[in-house]
């Protein structure tokens, strides 16, 4: 390892406002910018995460790319991983052409002197996007500005999210779209009502085994009460 090269990309996280938890392990080819990390995180080789927060038990794997996203607690997202920024207009305006529309200077400069078209869609307040807790995406997702990914689902490798996805779904496809959900409507609501990975990380580290078991751990839940 280059020593020197290790130095300076902890401090261009430090400078870019980066506020790595504990047991936080970032591979040292990986380009961060304003990310808050909340504890027992990775980042794999080569991703690029900018103005993102990952909660607790999250991990990101290689070659993956996000900008503005909230990831909430023990989410599990693949390589090659896409959240574009930036929307283009397909009708009204003759061009899709940000010269015509966008003071940002894509193409290097602009021909218009004021903001003429939204280029960004927001999820909630200044996220893109927001994704649950408990959420599996597999490798090569693309997923658009504007959309929330519920709490436990699962979205299928090489999938586009185009729009919002319900908890405990399981979608696949260009554009994504719901196949199935996890569980019966009855678990699914009892699981949302427990909000388990609101509790204390040595709680769920605890109680791993109960995790084997979506009933043993809604019986265990429900018999302490709220967290």
């Amino acid at each position: 390892m280059d020593i020197k090269a290790e130095i300076k990309r902890v401090l261009s996280i430090l400078k870019f406002g980066s506020h790595p938890g504990q047991d936080v392990a970032i591979d040292f080819t990986a380009s961060l910018g304003n990310v808050e990390f909340e504890g027992l995180n990775k980042v794999g080789a080569r991703t690029r995460i900018y103005n993102s927060r990952l909660g607790y038990g999250s991990y990101i794997a290689n070659d993956s790319t996000l900008t503005g996203t909230r990831i909430g607690r023990y989410c599990s997202l693949g390589p090659h991983i896409t959240m574009p920024t930036g929307l283009h207009p397909t009708s009204e305006f003759a061009s899709t052409s940000p010269l015509f529309f966008s003071l940002a200077g894509q193409a290097g400069r602009s021909f218009v002197g004021e903001q003429k078209f939204k280029e960004n869609r927001f999820a909630e307040d200044s996220w893109l996007r927001l994704i649950g807790n408990d959420v599996w995406i597999g490798g090569n997702v693309v997923i658009l500005e504007g959309t929330r990914i519920g709490d436990g689902a699962i979205v299928g490798a090489g999938s586009v999210v185009t729009k919002d996805l319900p908890p405990y779904s399981i979608s696949v496809g260009v554009p994504a779209k719901v196949i199935r959900y996890r569980f019966d409507q009855k678990t699914i609501d009892r699981l949302l009502a427990s909000k388990w990975w609101e509790r204390d990380p040595e709680w769920v580290e605890s109680h791993a085994d109960a995790f084997e078991r979506v009933e043993t751990l809604i019986g265990l839940l429900e018999g302490e009460g709220p967290c």
